[in-house]
This record gives C-alpha cells, structure tokens and sequence, in this order.
C-alpha cells in the first residue's frame, strides 16, 4: 500500500470494534471544515474515551474491592456463590478491557522515526496491532460473561430444582475459561486481516497499521456475519428471553411477599433486579454500534471518509459501548443498599456490615408455613434462597 505521512488515515485504517485515533489535529491548517473534524476526532476518540476508560477502571476496582468483602462461603447455597463469581468475573473483564482501550489511547496510531526506529516506538506500533485481538476478545467475553449470569440467574429463580447442580462456582468457572478461550479464537482472523506497514520518506521510515490481504473478501464476509450472530444476536436474544421471565418473578414475588408479610420487602431482590438492569443497559448501549460495525463491514464504502457523518456517529455511537465497560459501579450503587453501605465502610475503613437472612426470621417462617400450599410461595422460597447481596 503506497501511502505518505499526510495519507496515513488518522482512524478506520483498521476495523476496530472500539475505533481509537491519536493523531493530534495541527493547528492552524487546512479548511474550518477539516479543523472541525479533527476537532470532533480529537474530542471522540481521545478525551472522551480517555475520560471513560479511567472511570471504568476506578469503578471495577471500587466493584472488586466490595465484592471481596462478600461473605459466602459457609452461609449461602451453590447457586449463591456462582452469581457472585459471575460478578466479580465480569467487573475482571470490564476493568482488563478499560486498561487496555486506555493503554490503546495513549499509544499513536502511527510512529514516525528518524533514520532507525528505537525499541519503544517499535513496541507503540506492534501494540497497536496486536490490540485489536484482546481488546475484540474482552468485549465478547463481557458479553457472554452477562449471558452466563442471566441464564444462571433464570435457572436459579425459574427452575430452582433442576439448577441444583448445573448452577455453581465449578460450572462458572468453566464456563468462563471456554468463553475466553473460544473469544480469542474467534476474533484471530480478525487480527490477520491487518498488518504493520513500513514506508520511508526523505531517509526517515514511519510504521502505520494497515489492511492485508489476508483471507478471501467473500469469506470475510461470511465471517463477520457469523462473528455478529454469536457475538451480538443470540447473546441478546438469550438475555431478553431471560430478562422477560425475570421481570415475571420479580412481580410474582413481590405480590407474594406482600400478601406474606404484609409489607414492603426491605432489600428486594438484589442480584436479580440489579442483573436485569444490567441486561437492559448492554442491550440499549452496546447493539446499536456493534450493529452499525456489521454495516461498516458489508457496506465499507460508507464509512471510507474519516469525517463524514456516518463516522462521526459511529465513534459518537462507540462512545456508548464504551460506557457499558464503565456502568455497573453506577447501576450497583443506584439499586442496591448493601453495596452503598459496604462501600461506605470501607472508605471509612470500618468493617462492612453483615448481608443474608437471619435464619427464622418472620418472612423465611411465612415461606415455610405456605411451602405447601402454594406453588407461587414455593417460586419465591427459592428465590430468596438464590438471592445475593451485591
């Protein structure tokens, strides 16, 4: 590919599932139309997502931090403790994914060099390559992560019996391990559609990312529109399946435990009404870009102006992607007390407070006495059995 310095795109020279450009605009040149844009370029894909990235860092390790402080083991049952792991794999994947989009921000997306490149500008390069597999793998091992916890949580609540023993740490655990694994062999072809390209220029030499041949465009094709079904469709029509019946529960249960106790639950359920937010975000932030990526990759003529209006909502739209890897510290904050009040006591350093039921306490007495007699009483004994305190 022969191209010079000022023809090296400063974004879309690969297909990035999160497009990251750090090419500084200079000032002063060009039209206002083109200042505008590498403004807009410069405002997207820079100090929003430099902005993004850090909060998503500090609120996974605020996540992580809090759900350490979770006493289970010992005290709540298989299906518990399994939700809980899934939580605190998520918050792992989401902050490894925040750390590596920041570290991608930081790196230039093109390294101009002297007569010889030195070491650390042939690392920026190669890293910039190279960060198209995990970052691509981190995204859809978050998104399989939360269809693990969705259909888990739907066995646990909609199927409690059955989910006795396919629902715990050990089948968590693998279930995770095959999704990472399986993510990063999948997104490998993806990784082999670029390459590091070096040009010279007035006896200096500059590295840049650019597109390789690879392998055929019609099995590309064929590629991305399997990659956009495994990766987006049956995931979030697993997790709108599993949402549909959770919400049902929640509404059973709470009519239940009205009757029951004659009175509004305390705490709710936590882990099942905090999932389905979850649920709700990552459908209405992450499909519309990953919907738009698919596009990009059968129609890429579209998208081929870095400045036109279809990439500037793109990387607007990829912006809310982005927010989907930084939202849960927000979302477990807003909806659950227990999490607030853990977190409060360990800034203020004092020990956190003790979660679960108490054992023989009025509502766990009125779920016993009607366990026969009602099959609805029945669903949310269970319930309360898999609930988890965030």
């Amino acid at each position: 590919m022969d191209m010079t310095p000022s023809d090296v795109p400063a974004s879309g020279s690969v297909e990035y599932d999160v497009i990251s450009s750090n090419q500084t605009p200079s000032s002063g040149s060009g039209s206002p139309a083109e200042v505008t844009c590498k403004l807009e370029t410069v405002l997207l894909d820079d100090v929003l997502q430099r902005v993004l990235c850090v909060v998503g860092i500090l609120g996974n390790i605020l996540n992580l931090l809090v759900l350490g402080q979770k006493q289970v083991k010992g005290t709540v049952g298989s299906m518990e403790r399994s939700a809980h792991l899934g939580l605190v794999l998520l918050a792992v994947s989401d902050l490894t994914f925040c750390v590596s989009l920041l570290a991608k921000t930081c790196v230039p997306d093109v390294v101009f060099c002297g007569p010889a490149c030195s070491s650390t500008q042939l690392a920026q390069i190669w890293f910039t390559w190279f960060h198209i597999l995990p970052g691509n793998t981190l995204i859809l091992t978050s998104t399989w992560l939360m269809v693990i916890l969705a259909y888990g949580r739907y066995r646990a609540v909609c199927h409690p019996f059955q989910a006795r023993g396919s629902v715990n740490t050990k089948v968590t655990w693998a279930l995770a391990g095959v999704v990472l694994v399986l993510a990063a062999a999948f997104n490998l072809p993806d990784l082999l559609q670029s390459t590091v390209v070096m040009k010279s220029q007035n006896e200096s030499v500059y590295y840049y990312i650019a597109k390789s041949p690879g392998m055929p465009k019609e099995t590309m094709m064929y590629y991305y529109i399997f990659r956009f079904i495994i990766g987006i469709c049956v995931p979030v029509i697993i997790q709108i399946f599993c949402t549909f019946y959770l919400i049902r529960a929640l509404k059973e249960s709470y009519r239940v435990r009205t009757t029951c106790t004659n009175q509004r639950p305390e705490s709710g359920h936590r882990i099942t009404s905090t999932l389905i937010v979850l649920i709700i975000c990552f459908v209405l932030l992450v499909t519309p870009v990953e919907s738009i990526q698919f596009v990009k990759h059968l129609f890429p003529g579209s998208y081929s102006q870095p400045c036109s209006r279809l990439n500037i909502i793109y990387r607007s739209l990829n912006l809310l992607q982005i927010t989907n890897f930084s939202l849960n510290f927000v979302v477990y904050c807003l909806l659950n007390v227990h999490f607030r009040s853990t977190l409060r006591a360990l800034l203020c350093c004092r020990s956190p407070p003790a979660g679960g039921s108490r054992p023989g306490s009025q509502t766990e007495r009125c779920y016993s006495t009607r366990w026969k007699t009602n099959q609805a009483t029945t669903l949310m004994m269970t319930f309360s059995e898999a609930e988890t305190d965030v």
